[in-house]
């Protein structure tokens, strides 16, 4: 992983998740991603800290954090640019309140 690389690693089953995925690094170049289950993600979750590794959750690592959830997402429009990272700025919002909405809109994600 090179200093301005960020890897978003998400659900690989998920078809609205590897579309947003290929979608963002369309959008910008610095993105990897990489599917949740492979063992290559794990290590890097480990690695970052993350013991137990979720499949409803897309993680962003950059050279410094981990994010994940809302956060992860907000990281990922902020970084594509105009208009996406008008979304961004969501991220002033309680974690807890944009978590939940996240968690919520992943609980029916294979519905879209």
């Amino acid at each position: 992983m090179t200093k301005d690389q960020k890897i978003i690693i998400y659900d690989g089953e998920c078809r609205f998740c590897r579309a947003f995925t290929t979608w963002s690094s369309k959008k910008n170049n610095t993105f990897a991603a990489i599917p949740v289950k492979s063992k290559e993600a794990r290590k890097l979750l480990r690695e970052a800290g993350i013991q137990f590794v979720s499949l409803q959750t897309i993680y962003l690592i950059d050279s410094i954090n981990v994010y994940k959830k809302s956060a992860a997402v907000f990281r990922i429009l902020d970084s594509i640019g105009f208009p996406w990272r008008a979304i961004g700025l969501f991220i002033i919002l309680p974690l807890k309140w944009t978590d939940y909405l996240y968690d919520t809109f992943a609980r029916y994600r294979y519905r879209l």
